[in-house]
């Protein structure tokens, strides 16, 4: 749906201009404006479609908002700017594009790694601060109990969790 939105905006922008220039000013830099407007509209629709997702989904995900903006940006001015060069060398050389696409590629693979690190750092954090809530000078049960809790809500992104403990084994004749 976002590359519709992209289309869609890329069409209204440049739309004009080429009926009155023709097909070449895709490439002059009213061609770079549009493109990068289209690309920004895209990104923006995306991030609010899925940020309507989550919220009706009843998750608000606890992030870094300034370093996710940051990041973000970073990566869609570096889309915008890939993709400019990659349509100006379309338009002049198609053989031109191979050694574009392939850095593109190379980029995508490098921050899919990036997020597999941030995943990994995440959760490391999360058990390094469960094993520093339930360890400590005074570890009674109860709070205990509750840093169990607490770290399945976190882990599991839930509004709630329950722990049962149950006083008694059956009676099957075993024990445990």
């Amino acid at each position: 749906m976002s590359s519709v939105v992209a289309i869609l905006v890329y069409r209204e922008v440049l739309g004009p201009f080429i009926a009155r220039s023709g097909a070449r000013v895709a490439v002059l830099p009213v061609g770079w404006a549009a493109a990068a407007l289209a690309l920004g509209a895209a990104f923006v629709f995306g991030h609010l479609t899925v940020s309507i997702v989550v919220r009706l989904n009843g998750r608000a995900p606890q992030r870094k908002y300034g370093f996710e903006f940051t990041t973000v940006g970073l990566v869609l001015l570096s889309s915008i700017a890939l993709a400019l060069v990659v349509l100006d060398a379309a338009w002049w050389d198609t053989w031109a594009m191979l050694p574009l696409v392939t850095v593109g590629a190379l980029i995508v693979f490098a921050y899919r790694g990036y997020l597999r690190l941030t995943n990994r750092f995440g959760a490391l954090q999360q058990l390094y601060d469960f094993s520093r809530s339930v360890s400590g000078p005074y570890l009674e049960t109860t709070g205990t109990a509750w840093a169990v809790l607490e770290q399945v809500q976190s882990v599991m992104r839930s509004n709630r969790a329950e722990l049962i403990i149950v006083d008694e084994w059956p009676s099957s004749g075993t024990s445990p």
